[in-house]
């Protein structure tokens, strides 16, 4: 009786908007996609999405060293500038940032990001001239901490994966990364660079997450978010196990409920539904989702509030 009562299919739902939310910041979204898919894929594009605002700009004592060219200082100069005044970065990244079936594993990684040093020369299709030279950033909230610059590309295969990185990190600002420390563990086998190429990056088929060394013996494990063995952000993943596992709680509960809100809906307006159509509405914040139910012929809100969150 309850079945026939309430109509609700809140996966479906989710779907339909986080798949709209996608295509409108300009991703694709393969059809055959069953909605949990589509969650992780948001989640993901969420995760390394890095919001237009004022930040501070630390260098660190070996980018105090580089001796750079005019064009690539100017690009460097460009970041700064875009960083300080509050306007969007998203120009200086990677074009595959943008095609959510590939796996930015630095990211995951050690929570790095690279751009390019194009400065002020924009493409057709919105982002710089792309430069073999690129810098590496690590961005919060309120600072971007400017790493280092190296070349990567052709004939440079494990610049993603160089501890020089994390090693800057360490020496520079270890608060920013204690979080990733594995005390009590030492002298690793697997440390160098070609062996986190090998093992970790997106052109396997499995990734295999390692942990890296530092020159003191400090040894880190997941600085960033982490990623499964399908190479996708284990935030991304967490959250969207999360959010699938409170709504269908949520849509159980609320089909159980059916006759009570149907009777409050009836009191309170005076109607006399003889079944509920309830909706999953979503709304979309900086650092992650809330949503709310409607019964849809009424407008009435059957439930008023939910939150899936980033950790800081």
């Amino acid at each position: 009786m309850t079945e026939k009562l309430v109509h609700a299919d809140f996966p479906r739902n989710v779907r339909e908007q986080l798949a709209h939310r996608l295509k409108l910041s300009g991703m694709s979204v393969d059809a055959a996609l069953d909605p949990w898919d589509v969650a992780v894929r948001y989640f993901d594009y969420k995760r390394r999405y890095i919001p237009a605002r004022p930040r501070k700009v630390a260098r660190s004592r070996e980018f105090n060293k580089l001796l750079l060219s005019s064009d690539h200082q100017a690009g460097v100069t460009a970041i700064i500038e875009d960083a300080v005044a509050g306007r969007t970065l998203l120009p200086y990244f990677s074009r595959t940032w943008m095609n959510l079936e590939l796996h930015d594993i630095l990211f995951n990684d050690w929570r790095v990001c690279h751009m390019h040093l194009g400065g002020r020369t924009i493409e057709i299709d919105g982002f710089v001239k792309r430069t073999g030279p690129v810098l590496f950033v690590f961005v919060t909230s309120d600072t971007i901490y400017l790493i280092d610059v190296m070349e990567h590309g052709s004939g440079h295969p494990t610049t993603f994966a160089k501890g020089r990185i994390l090693q800057i990190l360490h020496d520079n600002w270890p608060k920013l990364i204690e979080h990733g420390k594995l005390p009590g563990v030492s002298d690793l086998s697997l440390n160098d660079d070609e062996s986190r190429r090998v093992l970790s990056r997106r052109r396997n088929k499995s990734h295999f997450a390692l942990g890296a060394e530092v020159d003191d013996g400090t040894v880190y494990g997941i600085v960033g978010d982490g990623y499964v063995s399908s190479g996708r952000n284990m935030l991304a993943v967490n959250m969207a196990n999360l959010f699938f596992n409170r709504l269908y709680r949520l849509q159980e509960n609320l089909r159980t409920q059916g006759p009570q809100i149907r009777a409050d809906i009836n009191q309170r307006l005076g109607w006399s539904l003889s079944e509920l159509h309830l909706h999953m509405d979503l709304k979309h914040i900086v650092r992650g989702i809330e949503y709310s139910v409607q019964e849809t012929q009424s407008k009435e809100i059957v439930h008023k509030e939910g939150r899936i969150s980033f950790p800081p």
